[in-house]
């Protein structure tokens, strides 16, 4: 069996995998000249981008675990012609992205960027503060995607004192945490009843623009919306008009389009507008969590076993 290591990673990870399995043939090829050199006798890629140019480079391989929950950048029709197995990362960046989530919410509810704002001033706005403050104990947040990422932010909100409800289509149990959930059918309701709007969704064909004009009108003008999916599940245009003539209150991005932004993009001189670049997943031990799935994924691959995280190809997560 040869494993392909597609990205750089740590040094003590990549020996987990081969400690783990002295028998395979690892190879670790981070950058694209590698890849293409490696793939032909290729039978898993861990990470790596897998773009349609390097599958007919590899006519061995069986499966493709990403680093990431999101597997959008992928070829899906011609994996799944191929019959070739796709694994996501699902479980190694809820934590993390759902304490990114809640810091916005914080910080929008104590007014921190103002006054982050105010000390590079030196100008004293306490009265003002006082006076626009947010209690998010008792409010409501709407989760719309409720996987890894989604249920962990539910758990931490609920236990914070907000009622959560989800908006998910499958017929499954709602996570710990959520009150109520809702199929996709009800979200105009349920965006006009919340306080904050977290989008925790893969980006798939049916996810793009999942928040337009209409979505955003349909909130609260004193609402806020937090992206941690993909920039394209809301429609840039609209999202600038609503930040800009106020109906909303505010939005806390981690995911943007484009990535990055350009320098004279309006979206950074938003005063009401939290932009984290992306980093929501990222934390120091990232790699050992993603090795963890991948290591156990490797043994059951190698034993027959059902993949864990698997990616359904025709809902594309």
């Amino acid at each position: 069996m040869r494993v392909v290591i597609g990205m750089e990673l740590e040094a003590e990870q990549s020996q987990r995998i081969r400690d783990s399995f002295p028998e395979a043939e690892i190879v670790e090829a981070p950058d694209d000249g590698s890849m293409r050199a490696a793939m032909p006798t290729a039978n898993v890629l861990y990470g790596g981008r897998g773009h349609a140019g390097l599958l007919p480079l590899a006519p061995n391989l069986r499966w493709i675990q990403t680093y990431s929950a999101g597997i959008n950048f992928l070829p899906m029709d011609a994996l799944a012609a191929r019959g070739i197995q796709v694994t996501n990362a699902s479980g190694a960046h809820g934590v993390q992205i759902s304490e990114n989530v809640l810091s916005m919410m914080l910080a929008f509810a104590v007014r921190l960027p103002d006054l982050i704002r105010a000390k590079e001033s030196q100008e004293w706005i306490s009265k003002r503060i006082d006076t626009e403050k947010l209690v998010l104990e008792g409010q409501t947040l709407l989760v719309a995607g409720l996987g890894g990422i989604g249920a962990a932010l539910a758990l931490k909100a609920s236990a914070l004192g907000l009622h959560v409800v989800g908006i998910r289509n499958r017929p499954l149990p709602p996570p710990a945490g959520v009150s109520d959930v809702l199929p996709a059918s009800h979200l105009h309701d349920a965006l006009g009843s919340a306080d904050h709007v977290a989008l925790c969704l893969p980006l798939t064909t049916a996810t793009i623009d999942f928040l337009g004009e209409a979505e955003l009108r349909a909130m609260k003008r004193t609402a806020y919306v937090y992206n941690v999916g993909r920039g394209q599940l809301i429609n840039r245009e609209a999202l600038l008009r609503a930040l800009r003539e106020g109906w909303i209150a505010g939005a806390g991005l981690d995911v943007t389009e484009p990535e990055p932004l350009p320098s004279d993009d309006p979206f950074w001189g938003l005063p009401n507008t939290i932009l984290t670049q992306h980093t929501s997943g990222g934390i120091s031990d990232l790699d050992r969590r993603v090795t963890d799935i991948f290591i156990d994924n490797l043994h059951r691959f190698q034993t027959g076993q059902q993949l864990r995280n698997l990616v359904n190809f025709s809902r594309e997560y």
